[in-house]
């Protein structure tokens, strides 16, 4: 066995030193660059759709969990829809026993939520907002929307806005009818007429969305891979991708679907409205 002074002698003369290693030279370096580079520009956009799915997800269940307290609610009072009363004071506010109170749009906190007919039945402000919504208040210090969702205005909506009251047997478009109770609802069946639904962030203020025989009143998101959620009066949601995208420099209140250019879009959720 070799003594520590012999292992010692070998190191100072240079026995048992492990060779140098040669380094990386520029091109190398650059090559392992340029193959970083490739395969996040490869995986980013999965990863980005990855996201973009998992919010359309959880903005589905949001939308199931809202139709479920909009059943229980229905249980608690005469199969009566929850309430949706709206009136201008200056701007449209949804008041009352409404199923949500106030304008999105101006709401710092969520004691609009909490404070309407349907949060007793969920306890969680969360449901109320889509994770892909990134709409802020109007406001000095801005904040972000506490809501996402607004509920169809052919279901119990009660409303006066610019100088528009609904419901009036004058602005109801024939061959649709207007329905306070899911018992008076016979075509289409619950599964084809929508409650809720993803509002287009820059329109939404009160938790009323109405959309005409030939108008757009309100106007819906396509933050969804241009597509909207929607929940159903049986109890579903489903994701809905539009046929062109909904961008809000095109619409005003009231717009033609014609000029706005997405004809079939608005004639898709006319086709989910109460008509019998």
């Amino acid at each position: 066995m070799d003594s520590a002074e012999d292992i010692s002698g070998e190191a100072e003369g240079g026995k048992g030193r492990l060779p140098a290693q040669p380094a990386f030279t520029l091109i190398e370096l650059l090559v392992v660059i340029a193959i970083i580079a490739i395969l996040a520009a490869l995986l980013l956009p999965a990863l980005a759709g990855a996201k973009a799915r998992g919010q359309s997800t959880a903005c589905l269940n949001n939308l199931k969990q809202l139709q479920a307290a909009w059943k229980m609610y229905e249980g608690d009072h005469n199969d009566y829809f929850p309430p949706n009363v709206s009136r201008r004071l200056p701007t449209p506010q949804s008041i009352s026993n409404s199923w949500i109170l106030g304008n999105v749009k101006l709401d710092l906190d969520i004691s609009n939520i909490v404070n309407g007919s349907l949060y007793g039945y969920i306890h969680s402000a969360r449901v109320y907002h889509c994770p892909a919504d990134r709409a802020m208040v109007e406001a000095k210090v801005p904040v972000p929307h506490i809501r996402s969702y607004s509920a169809e205005g052919w279901l119990g909506a009660d409303f006066n806005v610019y100088g528009f009251t609904w419901p009036d047997p004058s602005t109801v478009p024939i061959g649709y009818i207007f329905k306070t109770k899911s018992s008076l609802i016979t075509t289409p069946g619950p599964a084809d007429v929508f409650a809720f639904i993803d509002d287009n962030e820059q329109t939404i203020d009160d938790g009323i969305f109405v959309v005409g025989k030939i108008s757009w009143y309100d106007y819906p998101a396509d933050r969804h891979s241009l597509g909207a959620n929607l929940s159903f009066l049986d109890g579903h949601a489903e994701h809905h991708k539009w046929r062109s995208p909904k961008p809000v420099r095109n619409w005003t209140y009231g717009a033609n679907p014609a000029f706005v250019g997405d004809e079939p879009d608005h004639d898709w959720l006319l086709t989910r409205l109460p008509t019998q």
